[in-house]
């Protein structure tokens, strides 16, 4: 099985317009410091939007794009995805990995037993916890290095090691 990854990955979701020249308030979902840097590109449904500027206001960036030039414009967009080509996101060091290339993965264990898919990922602050569903079965797995074992993006499979359960 090989994993296709998506071409474009979200940056951000438009929570409101602002002010009167189509000014964007935006919800970053991008740890990329550098994401919303005036020059940059970013899509609305895959048609491309240069960055005019942007700033932090209240825990939210505010975006000027250049083909929004009003309010009414703005509005339009609310709860909208801005997105980035995934070609253009900075590779990983070996044996970090993108939210979008864990996602939608197979998960087995190291003893060849089919954990399921991974279908969501909570950030508790220490490390990533994946959550692998299979049927109504669910199982949580610790992102770390003495659990998982090895990601083939490629493959889209992950090979964990289970901690031993006393009952």
């Amino acid at each position: 099985m090989h994993l296709s990854l998506p071409e474009f990955i979200v940056a951000g979701w438009v929570r409101a317009a602002h002010g009167i020249i189509g000014e964007l308030r935006v919800e970053s979902a991008s740890d990329d410091p550098n994401r919303f840097s005036p020059g940059g590109v970013l899509y609305i449904k895959e048609r491309p939007m240069h960055i005019e500027w942007a700033r932090p206001h209240k825990g939210y960036m505010l975006l000027k794009l250049d083909r929004i030039t009003s309010r009414e414009q703005a509005e339009a967009f609310h709860g909208t995805p801005l997105e980035v080509m995934v070609s253009e996101i900075a590779p990983l060091p070996k044996g970090f990995y993108y939210h979008f290339q864990v996602l939608g993965m197979r998960v087995w264990t190291d003893e060849g037993f089919d954990l399921g898919t991974v279908t969501e990922i909570v950030a508790t602050g220490s490390n990533d916890v994946y959550v692998v569903r299979r049927g109504n079965a669910e199982v949580l797995i610790p992102a770390l290095s003495d659990i998982i074992n090895k990601v083939d993006t490629d493959k889209g499979v992950i090979i964990v090691t289970m901690p031993l359960t006393i009952q």
